[in-house]
């Protein structure tokens, strides 16, 4: 199978799931991970790794433990419930699946390119007719199924769509500062999605999006892809539309919202009982995915509603995994995170990973497969380009505010 025909499919399961991402039914998430596991037979089958079979990356082990520490917990009989710990680690087995057929697919620029060339135009339409979705109908997902909470497309929680804006951004923006043509168009894709991500009144998500881009106008003036005047000439008109399409959506939502007097809500109180977890297990975890399971042994408030996570994936992926497992995962972020400064339109996957900090970003199973699959990608440039190069379009470097042919 050819590689692109391979990330295509990928792809198109990844976005499956997001856009059943909704249906509460196991079936949902049974269909994306049966076709991402699917998929990555068939490109064993048909000898698509050529060296990382023999000779495995330490980031594909990385992750490959990640995926194997659930069995390990249920085997040494530390996961208090296994049944959850088998479909935590199914998941995780999922999403180093798809790290890994990714970084293999998208080893090649002119494939890497088109991959993300539909992920922006994949993502940038499914964000927008998201948010159209959602001043068009509030609570019914696609206009149609009932939704107990403000639906954003398939997203029925603020901080998933606000997530999914995070991965995209990076991307879009990278591409308005490199591209030979249409930085224009680029430029709008850019306001528009900074224009969700207010519209998603989630304050961690906002907040992150603009750190995002006062990262990204760093790496841009440090390299200096664009003279200070081109950056003014361009810079100003999109700060505009920016401030334009924020006027379109209203700011007043999220306004409010970093003005409510008690934004942090029981979710103290929550951290407090899940660091107290951590210490009942430091080294072991008390099981992936068992986080609800054992949170009542540890509550110090009674809020009469059921708490399904812990509002901060890396307390309760320590607090499940143990010590050893957050470990870890947090130097795989780390490790995305130099990678994005070195190619900025992968900065939206360490972005992700800080908004775990807050939330439960990558609770959602499609969307933590969304995130692997762009960190493969990452990986992918990275080993296609070892020395860092920017990963510009093919054939040209871009040069003050013009492009000139590589000699």
């Amino acid at each position: 199978m050819k590689a692109p025909l391979l990330i295509d499919w990928l792809t198109a399961i990844v976005y499956l799931g997001l856009l059943l991402a909704w249906v509460p039914a196991a079936w949902s998430i049974s269909i994306f991970q049966a076709g991402s596991l699917i998929i990555a037979s068939v490109a064993v089958a048909f000898r698509f790794f050529r060296d990382p079979i023999a000779r495995p990356s330490w980031d594909v082990l990385l992750v490959a433990g990640l995926a194997v520490w659930g069995p390990l917990q249920i085997a040494l009989g530390q996961s208090v419930y296994a049944y959850e710990t088998w479909n935590a680690s199914l998941q995780w087995l999922t999403c180093a699946v798809i790290y890994t057929v990714a970084k293999s697919a998208l080893d090649n620029r002119d494939t890497r390119q088109r991959f993300l060339t539909v992920q922006l135009c994949a993502g940038t339409l499914l964000a927008v007719v998201s948010i159209l979705f959602h001043f068009g109908s509030g609570n019914r997902i696609y206009g149609i199924f009932e939704s107990r909470y403000p639906a954003y497309g398939p997203f029925v929680y603020k901080n998933h769509y606000a997530a999914f804006l995070e991965l995209l951004i990076p991307l879009a923006f990278f591409r308005m500062t490199t591209a030979r043509r249409a930085r224009g168009a680029y430029a709008i894709v850019l306001a528009a999605l900074v224009a969700c991500a207010i519209a998603s009144v989630s304050r961690a998500g906002v907040i992150v999006v603009f750190l995002e881009l006062a990262v990204l106008v760093l790496i841009t003036v440090i390299r200096k892809p664009m003279s200070i005047r081109g950056m003014l000439q361009f810079g100003l008109p999109v700060i505009g539309l920016m401030i334009l399409f924020a006027l379109i959506v209203g700011p007043d939502a999220i306004w409010n919202r970093f003005h409510e007097a008690n934004p942090w809500q029981y979710r103290d109180q929550l951290a407090a009982s899940t660091v107290d977890m951590i210490k009942a297990r430091p080294a072991a975890g008390f099981g992936l995915g068992n986080w609800r399971a054992v949170y009542p042994q540890f509550a110090t408030i009674d809020i009469t509603l059921f708490v399904n996570e812990a509002h901060s994936d890396w307390l309760q992926w320590t607090s499940e995994g143990g010590i050893p497992f957050a470990a870890a995962l947090l130097l795989f972020a780390g490790w995305m995170g130099w990678l994005a400064w070195k190619h900025p339109w992968g900065l939206g996957v360490p972005a992700v990973f800080l908004h775990c900090a807050v939330d439960y970003t990558l609770r959602l199973p499609a969307l933590a497969a969304m995130v692997f699959l762009y960190a493969g990608a990452l990986a992918a440039t990275s080993r296609n380009n070892p020395e860092g190069q920017t990963d510009t379009e093919p054939g040209y470097r871009v040069l003050a505010v013009r492009t000139v042919p590589q000699s």
